[in-house]
């Protein structure tokens, strides 16, 4: 975001601040989607694995769909990651997945949760937990701490969560 910001001021349009940057970030939250998410494992599927998806259900007239993006991240300092999201937003705005497995989404909340523009957006809390986090219990932890921007459910997927065979894994919705 900083770097959009920098560019929009190095191409004359200083009214592009960074701030303003995190506020655009932060519409999806105020929206109220009707979308579904399902995370299933161990018995459930044919071969034990982990299957996480998401289905977005935003409007057809935004054209949006029209430009998907899996965005694949190898940073120095962080764990591996795909986000797949939309041509022009930033983070995990659709959901994805780290070099440890663990799996991310979000569906809406209830309509009239509590919305504030002085939070973390949920597409950067959920590339935050694929960046940094290597188990469910740390992504748990960093979501708990947050101050989100809306009440949306979130799905964590582990497959390797403890006290769980190789087969199974452990979803928690927030």
């Amino acid at each position: 975001l900083r770097g959009m910001a920098d560019g929009c001021f190095d191409a004359g349009h200083a009214e592009i601040t960074y701030r303003l940057m995190q506020k655009m970030l932060a519409v999806p939250d105020m929206s109220e989607n009707g979308c579904s998410l399902f995370s299933a494992w161990g018995k459930a599927t044919v071969n034990g694995d982990l299957y996480q998806t998401r289905n977005l259900d935003w409007s057809m007239t935004t054209g949006l769909q029209n430009y998907p993006v899996v965005t694949i991240y190898n940073p120095a300092d962080g764990k591996r990651h795909a986000l797949v999201g939309l041509a022009g937003l930033i983070g995990a705005g659709v959901g994805g997945m780290n070099e440890n497995g663990l799996a991310v989404s979000e569906i809406m909340g209830h309509f009239g949760d509590a919305e504030t523009l002085k939070g973390i957006p949920f597409p950067v809390l959920l590339r935050d937990v694929l960046y940094h986090d290597a188990t469910l219990d740390q992504a748990l932890d960093r979501m708990q701490k947050a101050t989100r921007t809306n009440q949306y459910h979130y799905a964590i997927a582990d497959p390797a969560a403890p006290g769980n065979s190789t087969a199974s894994s452990l979803c928690a919705l927030m």
